[in-house]
Protein backbone atom coordinates (compact mmCIF):
# COMPACT_ATOMS: atom_id res chain seq x y z
CA UNK A 1 0.00 0.00 0.00
CA UNK A 2 0.99 3.20 -0.81
CA UNK A 3 2.59 5.53 1.75
CA UNK A 4 -0.27 8.39 0.12
CA UNK A 5 -2.82 6.02 0.63
CA UNK A 6 -1.90 4.95 4.27
CA UNK A 7 -2.14 8.69 4.70
CA UNK A 8 -5.38 10.25 3.53
CA UNK A 9 -7.16 6.83 5.02
CA UNK A 10 -5.49 7.76 8.42
CA UNK A 11 -6.45 11.72 8.25
CA UNK A 12 -10.14 11.10 7.37
CA UNK A 13 -10.12 8.35 10.14
CA UNK A 14 -8.06 10.77 12.65
CA UNK A 15 -11.04 13.57 11.97
CA UNK A 16 -13.45 11.19 12.01
CA UNK A 17 -12.79 9.52 15.01
CA UNK A 18 -12.42 13.22 16.68
CA UNK A 19 -16.06 14.29 15.78
CA UNK A 20 -16.84 10.72 17.17
CA UNK A 21 -15.07 11.09 20.41
CA UNK A 22 -17.22 14.54 21.05
CA UNK A 23 -20.17 12.50 20.51
CA UNK A 24 -19.24 9.29 22.86
CA UNK A 25 -17.99 11.80 25.56
CA UNK A 26 -21.47 13.50 25.52
CA UNK A 27 -23.42 10.37 25.81
CA UNK A 28 -20.96 8.66 28.63
CA UNK A 29 -22.55 10.83 30.92
CA UNK A 30 -25.69 9.59 30.45
CA UNK A 31 -25.29 6.06 29.68
CA UNK A 32 -22.74 3.22 30.63
CA UNK A 33 -19.40 2.97 28.35
CA UNK A 34 -20.67 0.12 26.79
CA UNK A 35 -24.05 1.27 25.81
CA UNK A 36 -22.89 4.65 24.76
CA UNK A 37 -20.95 3.15 21.88
CA UNK A 38 -23.96 0.99 21.29
CA UNK A 39 -26.06 3.71 20.55
CA UNK A 40 -23.13 5.35 18.17
CA UNK A 41 -24.17 2.47 15.75
CA UNK A 42 -25.48 5.13 13.56
CA UNK A 43 -22.08 7.88 13.73
CA UNK A 44 -19.85 5.01 12.79
CA UNK A 45 -21.76 3.96 10.13
CA UNK A 46 -22.01 8.06 8.87
CA UNK A 47 -18.43 8.77 9.45
CA UNK A 48 -17.35 5.08 7.93
CA UNK A 49 -19.10 5.57 4.61
CA UNK A 50 -16.71 8.79 3.86
CA UNK A 51 -13.76 5.68 3.35
CA UNK A 52 -16.05 3.53 1.48
CA UNK A 53 -13.83 4.43 -2.20
CA UNK A 54 -10.93 3.01 0.07
CA UNK A 55 -9.84 -0.31 -0.53
CA UNK A 56 -10.16 -3.32 1.88
CA UNK A 57 -6.37 -4.47 1.75
CA UNK A 58 -5.89 -0.50 2.44
CA UNK A 59 -8.48 -0.03 4.93
CA UNK A 60 -7.15 -3.71 6.73
CA UNK A 61 -3.49 -2.52 6.93
CA UNK A 62 -4.07 0.81 8.60
CA UNK A 63 -6.55 -1.14 10.95
CA UNK A 64 -4.02 -3.55 12.40
CA UNK A 65 -1.64 -0.77 12.53
CA UNK A 66 -4.51 0.99 15.07
CA UNK A 67 -4.86 -2.20 16.48
CA UNK A 68 -1.36 -3.00 17.70
CA UNK A 69 -1.19 0.58 19.22
CA UNK A 70 -4.51 0.48 20.90
CA UNK A 71 -3.06 -2.85 22.38
CA UNK A 72 0.17 -1.70 23.41
CA UNK A 73 -1.43 0.96 24.70
CA UNK A 74 -3.80 -0.67 26.67
CA UNK A 75 -0.88 -3.08 27.97
CA UNK A 76 0.70 0.06 29.07
CA UNK A 77 -2.29 1.51 31.04
CA UNK A 78 -2.56 -1.99 32.84
CA UNK A 79 0.82 -2.05 33.94
CA UNK A 80 0.99 1.39 35.26
CA UNK A 81 -2.56 0.52 37.34
CA UNK A 82 -0.97 -2.64 38.77
CA UNK A 83 1.78 -0.30 39.86
CA UNK A 84 -0.56 2.03 41.23
CA UNK A 85 0.99 4.62 38.73
CA UNK A 86 -0.93 7.49 37.95
CA UNK A 87 -2.27 6.94 34.33
CA UNK A 88 -3.65 10.58 32.94
CA UNK A 89 -6.79 11.55 31.60
CA UNK A 90 -4.95 12.05 28.19
CA UNK A 91 -3.64 8.47 28.20
CA UNK A 92 -7.12 7.23 28.95
CA UNK A 93 -8.43 9.63 26.14
CA UNK A 94 -5.56 7.90 23.58
CA UNK A 95 -6.95 4.74 24.86
CA UNK A 96 -10.46 5.70 24.06
CA UNK A 97 -9.87 7.45 20.80
CA UNK A 98 -8.14 4.43 19.57
CA UNK A 99 -10.87 1.95 20.28
CA UNK A 100 -13.51 4.32 18.66
CA UNK A 101 -10.98 4.16 15.60
CA UNK A 102 -10.52 0.49 15.42
CA UNK A 103 -14.74 0.49 15.61
CA UNK A 104 -14.62 2.75 12.84
CA UNK A 105 -12.12 0.76 10.55
CA UNK A 106 -14.42 -2.55 11.51
CA UNK A 107 -17.65 -0.55 10.05
CA UNK A 108 -16.01 0.60 7.04
CA UNK A 109 -14.67 -3.16 5.97
CA UNK A 110 -18.03 -4.71 6.55
CA UNK A 111 -19.67 -1.99 4.55
CA UNK A 112 -16.85 -2.84 1.79
CA UNK A 113 -17.49 -6.50 2.26
CA UNK A 114 -21.31 -5.94 1.95
CA UNK A 115 -20.43 -3.62 -1.53
CA UNK A 116 -18.30 -6.44 -3.04
CA UNK A 117 -21.05 -9.05 -2.11
CA UNK A 118 -23.93 -7.51 -3.91
CA UNK A 119 -25.35 -8.55 -7.17
CA UNK A 120 -22.96 -8.91 -9.97
CA UNK A 121 -24.15 -6.17 -12.74
CA UNK A 122 -21.32 -5.85 -15.29
CA UNK A 123 -21.28 -8.38 -18.41
CA UNK A 124 -18.14 -9.70 -20.03
CA UNK A 125 -18.43 -11.64 -22.89
CA UNK A 126 -17.28 -15.23 -22.74
CA UNK A 127 -15.13 -15.59 -25.50
CA UNK A 128 -13.05 -12.81 -24.78
CA UNK A 129 -12.63 -14.26 -20.86
CA UNK A 130 -11.81 -17.90 -22.39
CA UNK A 131 -9.14 -16.34 -24.51
CA UNK A 132 -7.25 -14.35 -22.37
CA UNK A 133 -8.13 -11.33 -24.12
CA UNK A 134 -7.68 -9.44 -20.42
CA UNK A 135 -3.73 -9.68 -19.28
CA UNK A 136 -3.06 -9.31 -16.37
CA UNK A 137 0.99 -7.48 -16.54
CA UNK A 138 1.86 -5.02 -18.94
CA UNK A 139 5.21 -4.85 -19.85
CA UNK A 140 7.15 -1.74 -19.47
CA UNK A 141 7.99 0.42 -22.34
CA UNK A 142 11.10 0.07 -22.75
CA UNK A 143 10.17 -3.47 -23.06
CA UNK A 144 7.92 -2.76 -25.45
CA UNK A 145 10.17 -1.24 -27.69
CA UNK A 146 12.96 -3.30 -27.82
CA UNK A 147 10.65 -6.32 -28.40
CA UNK A 148 8.67 -4.56 -31.22
CA UNK A 149 11.05 -2.24 -32.75
CA UNK A 150 7.88 -1.22 -35.36
CA UNK A 151 5.42 0.09 -32.78
CA UNK A 152 3.04 -3.05 -33.70
CA UNK A 153 2.50 -5.40 -30.65
CA UNK A 154 1.69 -8.93 -32.38
CA UNK A 155 1.52 -11.78 -29.82
CA UNK A 156 0.21 -15.10 -29.95
CA UNK A 157 -1.02 -16.10 -26.32
CA UNK A 158 -1.29 -19.98 -25.99
CA UNK A 159 -3.32 -19.87 -22.49
CA UNK A 160 -6.90 -22.05 -22.18
CA UNK A 161 -7.16 -21.19 -25.66
CA UNK A 162 -5.15 -19.35 -28.16
CA UNK A 163 -5.39 -16.29 -29.15
CA UNK A 164 -3.29 -13.87 -31.42
CA UNK A 165 -3.45 -10.27 -30.29
CA UNK A 166 -2.27 -7.12 -32.31
CA UNK A 167 -2.12 -3.34 -31.15
CA UNK A 168 -0.64 -0.83 -33.43
CA UNK A 169 -0.87 1.89 -30.92
CA UNK A 170 2.45 -0.17 -29.22
CA UNK A 171 -0.41 -0.71 -26.32
CA UNK A 172 -1.18 -3.51 -23.87
CA UNK A 173 -4.81 -3.76 -22.69
CA UNK A 174 -4.34 -2.62 -18.69
CA UNK A 175 -6.85 -3.73 -15.87
CA UNK A 176 -7.80 0.04 -16.21
CA UNK A 177 -8.60 -1.12 -19.98
CA UNK A 178 -10.39 -3.91 -18.89
CA UNK A 179 -12.44 -1.98 -16.65
CA UNK A 180 -13.20 0.71 -19.58
CA UNK A 181 -14.53 -2.28 -21.94
CA UNK A 182 -16.34 -4.22 -19.07
CA UNK A 183 -18.50 -0.31 -18.70
CA UNK A 184 -18.72 -0.17 -22.15
CA UNK A 185 -20.44 -4.11 -21.97
CA UNK A 186 -22.61 -2.48 -19.30
CA UNK A 187 -23.66 0.90 -20.98
CA UNK A 188 -24.73 -1.54 -23.91
CA UNK A 189 -26.80 -3.91 -21.29
CA UNK A 190 -28.32 -0.94 -19.64
CA UNK A 191 -29.22 1.13 -23.52
CA UNK A 192 -31.46 -2.24 -24.28
CA UNK A 193 -28.56 -3.70 -26.11
CA UNK A 194 -28.34 -1.45 -28.89
CA UNK A 195 -26.31 -1.99 -32.50
CA UNK A 196 -24.91 1.40 -31.89
CA UNK A 197 -23.88 2.44 -27.85
CA UNK A 198 -23.43 6.27 -27.50
CA UNK A 199 -22.43 7.61 -24.30
CA UNK A 200 -21.27 10.56 -22.61
CA UNK A 201 -18.06 9.99 -20.72
CA UNK A 202 -19.98 10.70 -17.18
CA UNK A 203 -22.44 8.31 -18.05
CA UNK A 204 -19.16 5.41 -18.72
CA UNK A 205 -17.55 6.56 -15.36
CA UNK A 206 -20.86 6.28 -13.65
CA UNK A 207 -21.47 2.40 -14.71
CA UNK A 208 -17.43 1.97 -14.05
CA UNK A 209 -18.18 3.21 -10.17
CA UNK A 210 -15.33 6.29 -10.00
CA UNK A 211 -15.82 9.53 -9.28
CA UNK A 212 -16.02 11.11 -12.72
CA UNK A 213 -13.19 14.55 -12.94
CA UNK A 214 -10.99 15.88 -16.13
CA UNK A 215 -8.22 13.23 -15.25
CA UNK A 216 -10.41 9.97 -15.41
CA UNK A 217 -12.19 11.45 -18.59
CA UNK A 218 -8.21 11.81 -20.48
CA UNK A 219 -7.86 8.14 -18.97
CA UNK A 220 -11.08 6.96 -20.32
CA UNK A 221 -10.07 8.54 -23.54
CA UNK A 222 -6.86 7.44 -24.08
CA UNK A 223 -8.08 3.38 -23.02
CA UNK A 224 -10.66 3.70 -25.75
CA UNK A 225 -8.59 4.46 -28.23
CA UNK A 226 -6.43 1.54 -27.30
CA UNK A 227 -9.49 -0.79 -27.41
CA UNK A 228 -10.53 0.02 -30.92
CA UNK A 229 -6.66 -0.31 -31.76
CA UNK A 230 -6.47 -3.67 -30.38
CA UNK A 231 -7.11 -6.48 -33.07
CA UNK A 232 -7.02 -10.18 -32.35
CA UNK A 233 -7.91 -13.74 -34.15
CA UNK A 234 -9.60 -16.36 -30.96
CA UNK A 235 -9.01 -19.89 -32.52
CA UNK A 236 -11.85 -21.49 -30.28
CA UNK A 237 -14.55 -18.75 -30.45
CA UNK A 238 -18.22 -20.15 -29.38
CA UNK A 239 -20.60 -19.44 -32.64
CA UNK A 240 -23.92 -19.21 -30.33
CA UNK A 241 -25.74 -19.62 -34.20
CA UNK A 242 -24.40 -22.99 -34.94
CA UNK A 243 -23.07 -23.85 -31.52
CA UNK A 244 -19.47 -24.69 -32.43
CA UNK A 245 -16.17 -23.18 -31.41
CA UNK A 246 -14.23 -21.96 -34.72
CA UNK A 247 -11.41 -19.74 -35.20
CA UNK A 248 -12.29 -16.19 -35.79
CA UNK A 249 -11.18 -13.46 -38.69
CA UNK A 250 -8.65 -10.65 -37.36
CA UNK A 251 -10.58 -8.48 -36.07
CA UNK A 252 -11.05 -5.25 -34.29
CA UNK A 253 -13.63 -6.02 -30.92
CA UNK A 254 -14.57 -2.85 -30.56
CA UNK A 255 -15.46 -2.41 -34.32
CA UNK A 256 -15.91 1.15 -34.59
CA UNK A 257 -15.11 4.43 -32.34
CA UNK A 258 -16.55 8.12 -32.98
CA UNK A 259 -15.66 10.60 -30.86
CA UNK A 260 -18.64 13.39 -30.75
CA UNK A 261 -17.62 16.79 -29.89
CA UNK A 262 -19.64 19.51 -28.19
CA UNK A 263 -19.46 23.16 -28.32
CA UNK A 264 -16.27 24.07 -27.13
CA UNK A 265 -14.35 20.72 -27.58
CA UNK A 266 -11.40 20.28 -29.45
CA UNK A 267 -10.11 17.32 -31.30
CA UNK A 268 -8.77 15.41 -28.66
CA UNK A 269 -11.22 16.90 -25.81
CA UNK A 270 -13.98 14.89 -26.53
CA UNK A 271 -16.01 13.72 -23.66
CA UNK A 272 -18.70 11.61 -25.61
CA UNK A 273 -18.42 9.20 -28.10
CA UNK A 274 -20.64 6.55 -29.99
CA UNK A 275 -19.23 2.54 -30.32
CA UNK A 276 -19.99 -0.96 -31.82
CA UNK A 277 -19.13 -3.88 -30.71
CA UNK A 278 -17.44 -6.48 -33.71
CA UNK A 279 -20.44 -8.71 -35.22
CA UNK A 280 -19.19 -11.73 -33.55
CA UNK A 281 -19.27 -10.06 -30.12
CA UNK A 282 -22.51 -8.72 -30.32
CA UNK A 283 -24.05 -11.94 -31.61
CA UNK A 284 -22.55 -13.73 -28.53
CA UNK A 285 -23.75 -10.56 -26.36
CA UNK A 286 -27.35 -10.91 -27.90
CA UNK A 287 -27.23 -14.50 -27.27
CA UNK A 288 -26.38 -14.31 -23.48
CA UNK A 289 -23.01 -15.51 -23.96
CA UNK A 290 -21.27 -13.22 -21.47
CA UNK A 291 -20.43 -13.85 -17.78
CA UNK A 292 -21.51 -11.14 -14.91
CA UNK A 293 -19.23 -9.71 -12.59
CA UNK A 294 -19.74 -6.97 -9.97
CA UNK A 295 -17.36 -3.83 -10.75
CA UNK A 296 -17.29 -2.55 -6.92
CA UNK A 297 -15.07 -5.85 -6.38
CA UNK A 298 -13.21 -5.10 -9.29
CA UNK A 299 -11.99 -1.70 -8.39
CA UNK A 300 -11.68 -3.16 -4.56
CA UNK A 301 -8.71 -5.44 -5.99
CA UNK A 302 -5.55 -3.96 -4.95
CA UNK A 303 -3.13 -5.80 -7.48
CA UNK A 304 -3.85 -6.52 -11.65
CA UNK A 305 -3.19 -9.40 -11.74
CA UNK A 306 -5.82 -10.36 -9.03
CA UNK A 307 -8.52 -7.85 -10.90
CA UNK A 308 -8.06 -10.38 -13.98
CA UNK A 309 -7.81 -13.49 -12.24
CA UNK A 310 -11.30 -12.43 -10.24
CA UNK A 311 -12.18 -12.61 -14.27
CA UNK A 312 -10.88 -15.78 -14.92
CA UNK A 313 -11.87 -17.64 -11.15
CA UNK A 314 -15.59 -16.37 -11.84
CA UNK A 315 -15.35 -18.23 -14.84
CA UNK A 316 -13.89 -21.07 -14.26
CA UNK A 317 -16.38 -21.06 -11.19
CA UNK A 318 -19.39 -20.91 -13.72
CA UNK A 319 -18.34 -24.02 -15.38
CA UNK A 320 -17.96 -25.75 -12.05
CA UNK A 321 -13.95 -26.05 -12.18
CA UNK A 322 -11.56 -25.95 -9.07
CA UNK A 323 -8.13 -26.44 -10.14
CA UNK A 324 -5.81 -24.88 -12.75
CA UNK A 325 -2.87 -25.99 -14.31
CA UNK A 326 -0.17 -23.01 -13.18
CA UNK A 327 1.88 -22.59 -16.02
CA UNK A 328 -0.88 -22.43 -17.99
CA UNK A 329 -3.01 -20.12 -15.84
CA UNK A 330 0.24 -17.78 -16.53
CA UNK A 331 0.19 -17.69 -20.27
CA UNK A 332 -3.75 -17.05 -20.04
CA UNK A 333 -3.04 -14.27 -17.62
CA UNK A 334 0.00 -13.18 -19.84
CA UNK A 335 2.15 -13.26 -17.21
CA UNK A 336 4.82 -14.65 -18.91
CA UNK A 337 6.59 -11.14 -19.56
CA UNK A 338 9.97 -12.32 -17.47
CA UNK A 339 12.04 -15.18 -17.92
CA UNK A 340 11.99 -15.48 -13.73
CA UNK A 341 8.91 -18.59 -13.48
CA UNK A 342 9.57 -18.01 -9.45
CA UNK A 343 9.32 -14.25 -8.87
CA UNK A 344 5.92 -15.18 -11.77
CA UNK A 345 4.40 -17.82 -9.72
CA UNK A 346 5.05 -15.94 -6.59
CA UNK A 347 2.96 -13.12 -7.83
CA UNK A 348 0.60 -15.61 -8.45
CA UNK A 349 0.13 -17.09 -5.13
CA UNK A 350 -0.39 -13.26 -3.97
CA UNK A 351 -3.23 -12.99 -5.84
CA UNK A 352 -5.01 -15.79 -4.75
CA UNK A 353 -4.43 -14.81 -1.40
CA UNK A 354 -5.90 -11.22 -2.15
CA UNK A 355 -8.60 -12.97 -3.41
CA UNK A 356 -9.14 -14.84 -0.32
CA UNK A 357 -8.30 -12.10 2.15
CA UNK A 358 -11.56 -10.49 0.22
CA UNK A 359 -13.53 -13.36 1.07
CA UNK A 360 -13.60 -14.74 -3.14
CA UNK A 361 -12.00 -17.63 -1.95
CA UNK A 362 -13.06 -19.07 1.37
CA UNK A 363 -9.60 -21.44 0.30
CA UNK A 364 -6.66 -22.63 -1.74
CA UNK A 365 -4.17 -24.87 -1.99
CA UNK A 366 -1.14 -24.97 -4.13
CA UNK A 367 0.45 -28.17 -5.27
CA UNK A 368 4.10 -29.13 -6.56
CA UNK A 369 5.71 -31.57 -8.85
CA UNK A 370 9.27 -32.30 -9.43
CA UNK A 371 11.70 -30.35 -7.76
CA UNK A 372 9.20 -28.80 -5.64
CA UNK A 373 8.02 -26.50 -8.59
CA UNK A 374 4.43 -25.75 -8.08
CA UNK A 375 2.26 -27.53 -10.78
CA UNK A 376 -1.03 -26.84 -10.07
CA UNK A 377 -3.71 -24.75 -7.43
CA UNK A 378 -6.59 -25.96 -6.27
CA UNK A 379 -9.35 -23.28 -4.72
CA UNK A 380 -12.58 -23.04 -3.31
CA UNK A 381 -14.73 -20.29 -4.03
CA UNK A 382 -16.70 -18.58 -1.11
CA UNK A 383 -20.49 -19.74 -0.68
CA UNK A 384 -21.71 -15.98 -1.47
CA UNK A 385 -19.88 -16.76 -4.46
CA UNK A 386 -21.48 -19.95 -5.33
CA UNK A 387 -24.59 -18.67 -4.44
CA UNK A 388 -24.69 -16.44 -7.08
CA UNK A 389 -22.95 -18.22 -9.60
CA UNK A 390 -26.10 -20.51 -9.00
CA UNK A 391 -28.21 -17.80 -9.83
CA UNK A 392 -26.75 -16.38 -13.03
CA UNK A 393 -26.72 -20.37 -14.14
CA UNK A 394 -30.51 -20.56 -13.48
CA UNK A 395 -31.12 -17.11 -15.52
CA UNK A 396 -28.53 -17.52 -18.42
CA UNK A 397 -28.94 -19.73 -21.94
CA UNK A 398 -27.06 -22.79 -22.41
CA UNK A 399 -23.28 -22.29 -21.18
CA UNK A 400 -20.63 -23.00 -23.70
CA UNK A 401 -18.74 -25.76 -23.02
CA UNK A 402 -15.43 -26.32 -19.83
CA UNK A 403 -12.83 -24.61 -21.51
CA UNK A 404 -10.92 -25.04 -18.35
CA UNK A 405 -11.08 -28.47 -16.85
CA UNK A 406 -7.97 -29.96 -15.90
CA UNK A 407 -8.15 -32.67 -18.45
CA UNK A 408 -8.37 -29.83 -21.06
CA UNK A 409 -6.06 -27.41 -20.42
CA UNK A 410 -3.69 -28.92 -21.88
CA UNK A 411 -5.57 -29.78 -25.35
CA UNK A 412 -3.90 -29.77 -28.56
CA UNK A 413 -4.55 -27.18 -30.77
CA UNK A 414 -5.27 -27.07 -34.45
Amino acid sequence: MGDTVSKTIINIAERETAALYKIYCTLMKMYPREDATKSMESDFFRSAKKMIKAKTLSLTTVYNKVFQEYNALTKQINDMERANSDVGEETYASQINLSLQMKLFEKAIEMKKIENQKAPKHPVENNLLEHGYFGAVTPTKATIKAKWKTGVIQQQRNGFRAIYYENDRGEFLTSYDTRVFIGLFRLWLDQGKPEIVSFEFSDLAKVLEMDSNGGDYIRIYESLLTISRTQITMMECYDPTNKISRRTIHHHPLNTLEFIARQGEEPGRERAAEITFHEILQANLLAGNYLLINMVLYNDLQKPISKTLYLTLMNAVHKGVRSFEVDRLCEHLNLQTTSNRTQTVTALVEAFQELKDISVLSSFETITGARRSLKFIEFEPSDWVIKQNQSQLSSMHESVSDSYGVQQLSFPMS
